[in-house]
C-alpha cells in the first residue's frame, strides 16, 4: 500500500514494508545494491524503459533536488514503512537533531512566526498541551524566543 499527501509546502510519501536487512536509510543516500521485494516486476518496468538501473531511485531523486535547489528529501521509518517527505522551495528546513514534534514545530515557525499554539498543534497533529510542552523545551535550549505578547507577539528561530 502507498499513501500520498500533499500539502501547500510539501508531499509525504508513505510506502508500506521496511527495507531489506543490512540497509538503513543512510545507505539510501549513497551507492548502494538494489535487492527490489519483486524482481520480476523490476526486471519487466527495466525492459520497457521505466527504470534505467536498479538501485538508483533515491540517488536520482536526491539529485534532482539539489538540481531544483529545493531541500534534501527526508527519508525516515514510520509505522512499518518508509516515509518520505519532499519540500518546496520556500520550506526551510531545520538541521537539529531534535524530536520530529520540535523539528516540525521549528518548520512552522520558520514558514510563519506568527503562528499560533492551536494551528501547530493542528498541523502536526498533537493537542496544544504538547505543543506548550515543546515550546518550553526549545525556550530553554535557546532554540527560539517569543518577541512581544502571545496576541500580537511572532516567534523568533534564535540563530
Amino acid at each position: 500500500m502507498v499513501q500520498m499527501r500533499v500539502y501547500d509546502s510539501k508531499c509525504t510519501i508513505w510506502n508500506e514494508g521496511n527495507l531489506p536487512e543490512g540497509m538503513d536509510i543512510e545507505s539510501l543516500k549513497q551507492h548502494h545494491i538494489s535487492r527490489p521485494r519483486n524482481p520480476i516486476i523490476a526486471d519487466i518496468c527495466f525492459k520497457a524503459g521505466y527504470i534505467d538501473s536498479w538501485g538508483r531511485g533515491t540517488l536520482k531523486i536526491i539529485e534532482e533536488c539539489k538540481n531544483a535547489n529545493l531541500p534534501e528529501p527526508e527519508i525516515t521509518t514510520l509505522d512499518g514503512g518508509i516515509f518520505v517527505t519532499l519540500y518546496k522551495k520556500q520550506e526551510i528546513v531545520i538541521k537539529t537533531e531534535l524530536v520530529d514534534s520540535k523539528r516540525s514545530i521549528l518548520k512552522l515557525i520558520a514558514l510563519n512566526p506568527t503562528i499560533s499554539k492551536r494551528e501547530m498543534a493542528e498541523q502536526i497533529g498533537i493537542n496544544t498541551t504538547a505543543i506548550d510542552k515543546n515550546l518550553v523545551k526549545l525556550k530553554e535550549e535557546n532554540k527560539i524566543k517569543r518577541v512581544g505578547n502571545n496576541k500580537t507577539g511572532f516567534w523568533e528561530i534564535v540563530k
